[in-house]
Formats: C-alpha cells, sequence, structure tokens
C-alpha cells in the first residue's frame, strides 16, 4: 500500500518518549542492585511491550493502514495499564510491610518500656533523644527533663570528657565493643552506678543516625559489696588484735585464716592453705576426738585440748 499523508503532529510521541524513557531505564538498573529483581523484570517488559507496540502502531499510521486515535495513543494506553498494575502491586506490598513494620515497632516499645533495663537514645550530636520509662524510675528526671540534653549533663563531673570522647568515637563509626561502668547523676543529686553496653543506631544507606546505650543499674549490689568489704576489714582488725588465738577452718580442714596471736604462737610459714592437724600438730591424718570435726557434723561447740 502506498504511505498516507504525513501527519504534523506524528513526533510528538517520539519527543515525550525521549524524555521518559531516562527514568525507567534507570529504575531497572538501579532496581536489581537494591534486590529487586521482580519489580525491575516487571517494568522492562512493560517498556518493552510499549514500545513495541507503539512503533508498530506508529508504522500503520505512516502506511496509512490506520487512523491516529482522536485522544490517546495505543502506546500510552498500554502503559498506564502496566504501570498500574505494578502501581496496584507496590501498594499492596507497601501496605503489607508497613502493618509488618507497625507489629514489630509495638513489640519493641514493649520491651523498651516494660525492661527494667535503663535505656538512652542519642542523636549524632550527643544530645539525649529517647529514655524509656525505668531511666525515669531510677534518676527522677522526666522525659521532657532530658531529651534535648547532652548526656554529658547527667554524668559525674570526673566522668564528662571521657563519656565525650566515647560519644564521639561511636559517632565516627570507630570500634567500642567495650562495656563500661559509668554513673549518672539523679535530680535528686544521688549517684546510680550503671553496666553499659552501646549499640549504633544507621539508617537505609548505613550512615551513623546515633546510638542506643543500655545499662543495669548495679548501684545497690555495689553498695552491698562495698558494704561487705568494709565490715570484713573492720572485723579482720578486730580479730588480729585480740589477745587470743584464732584460725577459721574449712569443712575439709585447711586453715582459710588466721589471727596475729596465732602465728606467734605457731610460727611457722605458710599455715594457711594447710591442713589443720598438719599445720598444728605435723600429724598425717586428723586428730583423735577432733572438735572441728564435730562442729561440723552437728554445728555446737566442742572443746579440744591439745599439745
Amino acid at each position: 500500500s502506498a504511505a498516507g499523508p504525513p501527519i504534523p503532529w506524528r513526533l510528538l510521541p517520539g519527543v515525550a518518549w525521549f524524555f521518559l524513557l531516562p527514568y525507567p531505564r534507570g529504575s531497572c538498573i538501579r532496581m536489581p542492585r537494591q534486590g529487586h529483581n521482580r519489580r525491575a523484570l516487571f517494568l522492562g517488559i512493560s517498556l518493552f511491550a510499549c514500545l513495541g507496540i507503539g512503533y508498530f502502531h506508529g508504522t500503520l499510521i505512516d502506511l496509512g493502514l490506520v487512523s491516529p486515535p482522536g485522544i490517546w495513543l495505543f502506546t500510552f494506553l498500554a502503559l498506564i495499564i502496566l504501570m498500574s498494575g505494578a502501581l496496584v502491586n507496590d501498594v499492596v506490598r507497601v501496605r503489607v510491610l508497613s502493618r509488618q513494620l507497625a507489629v514489630q515497632e509495638a513489640k519493641f516499645t514493649s520491651l523498651v518500656n516494660l525492661s527494667t533495663m535503663v535505656v538512652i537514645g542519642l542523636d549524632t550530636s550527643g544530645r539525649i533523644n529517647f529514655v524509656n520509662p525505668h531511666f525515669s524510675a531510677i534518676t527522677g528526671f522526666s522525659r521532657e527533663e532530658v531529651v534535648g540534653r547532652p548526656l554529658v549533663d547527667i554524668v559525674l563531673p570526673d566522668d564528662k570528657g571521657e563519656v565525650a570522647e566515647k560519644i564521639a568515637r561511636i559517632m565516627a563509626d570507630e570500634d567500642f565493643r567495650e562495656r563500661s561502668m559509668r554513673a549518672l547523676v539523679a535530680k535528686d543529686n544521688t549517684v546510680r552506678k550503671v553496666h553499659w553496653s552501646h549499640v549504633r543506631l544507621r539508617d537505609a544507606q548505613g550512615a551513623v543516625t546515633g546510638s542506643l546505650s543500655i545499662g543495669e543499674d548495679v548501684t545497690d549490689v555495689e553498695d552491698a559489696r562495698q558494704a561487705l568489704a568494709d565490715e570484713k576489714s573492720r572485723m579482720d582488725t578486730i580479730l588480729s588484735a585480740l589477745n587470743t588465738g584464732l584460725a577459721l577452718i574449712n569443712p575439709d580442714l585447711t586453715v582459710a585464716w588466721i589471727n596475729d596471736h596465732t602465728a606467734k604462737i605457731l610460727p611457722w610459714n605458710e599455715l594457711v592453705g594447710k591442713t589443720c592437724y598438719v599445720a598444728a600438730a605435723n600429724r598425717s591424718e586428723p586428730c583423735d576426738g577432733c572438735g572441728a570435726l564435730k562442729a561440723f557434723k552437728d554445728g555446737k561447740i566442742h572443746e579440744a585440748e591439745r599439745q
């Protein structure tokens, strides 16, 4: 058949495609790199089909075999149909992922809020952007009183420099795996001793956006341990000063401790750690009628005389 008459606006669809194609082409290249192989394949097939139909239809118009449509070209109609299908699929996927994300966020929020661990979130400048209820319970600060303040405002003065340095290392993406003991200064100026671990937070591109610090309040444990150590020191001082021989004997009859007066009575080296019958009497087995063995057996006081 002879070619039909030239159509003045025939070049307009081609110009539109010229400006339209770079974006989907870039998308088809970028999507596989992000792991979206299925979406890239669907988009590529859609574009190939649209281009094929468009050029075939344009050729038929140029040959005068068909008349141009009054309003829409078939290529754009096909593109709208195929891209609408992809859009619907993406919308459904986004809704499903959003629902799953909401469930996970609810679980995380419940875990953090109900935890008896101290949780503090920091932005990249070292300012507090999140605290959980347990933080408020042990420090007396409400969330509104600390959010936006630098973390160094609520640590001991002697720790401010080291804390600021550690925050800088975290935000600079350096290694900071070590656990640390750092105290928080409560609202009433009391000190809470906390063992900290830190988690670096990142965005989708991998850039550091802040940190999450999780701590265990060990104030009561540490205070009890120190009180016990102080009491032991006082008792050691008192017992060592007595003008009476004293020895602490383990159930296996090894000597655990002696006071100074016992060391004078039995002036041999390294009594502690030896069995009492070796240390005191140079015997190979316990003494007959050993009062210590009787005391271990019935928990009562037993007297014995030895030379």
